[in-house]
């Protein structure tokens, strides 16, 4: 039997609060009419921008136990969503797993870094293990502090790249293998903030308002609006647009409340709007 919905596999972190991560992608994708599968990472109490103490429990070997599990019983998959992993032997599990069962459309989210610099507790290493999964991969949707990372360049003055420079990383990315290349938060002429976008061989910057106000788990947002929009057979450039936009209108709303930034965007009064 012909199952009617597509079905999604997620391979990220879990965090009970501050919306960010499986909490965010797991109600877009329910909404847009998507089975969300998931294999937690690193399940966490909090995520980790602004909460302390944290507590964590990490996965060990389950994403391959969990993967060999979904071989075994010959399940499939539409897409599958790589974010937050935390280690290079867990890189390496969700590389074997994409090896034997290179199914479907593969996105990568490479959430190693932020702001010109490495998250705690990232390496070199980790960056390079990034690399290979990288090739592997169909849309991958770094921010431009990861991108810069990725080819090699120093991400301390991510201010000063201008279109040229962009296109030369996007280029670089390429050689190392990147197919559909997204990377959100590039500069874009000094007064908003960009997307910059290629889809094979074509190269765009798209330009949005930069809001006065931030929150953690937008990215996880915006990719996985993106992975329902190229589910749907939407283009590349489209989705983007609609992911956008959308997190655009979560932040919107959420500024109208003084609650702490730090707990996430208000997802769950925006969802009716992915309908």
């Amino acid at each position: 039997m012909k199952k009617p919905i597509k079905r999604a596999l997620i391979i990220h972190s879990l965090c009970s609060v501050g919306k960010a991560s499986l909490t965010n992608i797991i109600p877009v994708m329910s909404i847009r009419g998507v089975e969300a599968c998931p294999i937690p990472s690193i399940i966490l109490s909090t995520h980790t921008g602004g909460f302390n103490p944290i507590a964590r429990l990490d996965s060990q070997n389950f994403i391959k136990e969990a993967t060999d599990c979904i071989r075994d019983n010959g399940i499939n998959f539409d897409l599958t969503l790589i974010g937050y992993l935390g280690g290079v032997d867990k890189i390496q599990e969700t590389i074997g797993y994409l090896k034997e069962n290179r199914e479907g459309i593969v996105v990568l989210d490479t959430i190693f870094g932020d702001n010109g610099k490495l998250y705690n507790g990232f390496t070199e290493e980790y960056v390079e293990y990034m690399r290979e999964l990288l090739k592997l991969s169909d849309i991958i949707t770094p921010n431009f502090t990861e991108a810069l990372y990725l080819t090699g360049r120093d991400a301390s003055d991510i201010d000063n790249f201008n279109e040229e420079n962009i296109k030369d990383v996007i280029y670089d990315l390429r050689k190392i293998g990147a197919k559909n290349i997204v990377i959100t938060s590039v500069p874009c002429n000094n007064i908003g903030i960009g997307v910059a976008v290629c889809d094979g061989e074509n190269i765009r910057i798209l330009c949005h308002e930069k809001l006065s106000k931030s929150y953690p788990g937008t990215g996880d947002i915006f990719t996985a609006v993106l992975s329902t929009e190229i589910l749907k057979g939407n283009n590349l450039l489209d989705g983007i647009n609609k992911s956008a936009e959308f997190v655009k209108e979560c932040i919107k709303y959420s500024m109208e409340y003084d609650y702490p930034t730090k707990e996430g965007v208000l997802l769950e009064k925006q969802l009716y709007k992915l309908l």
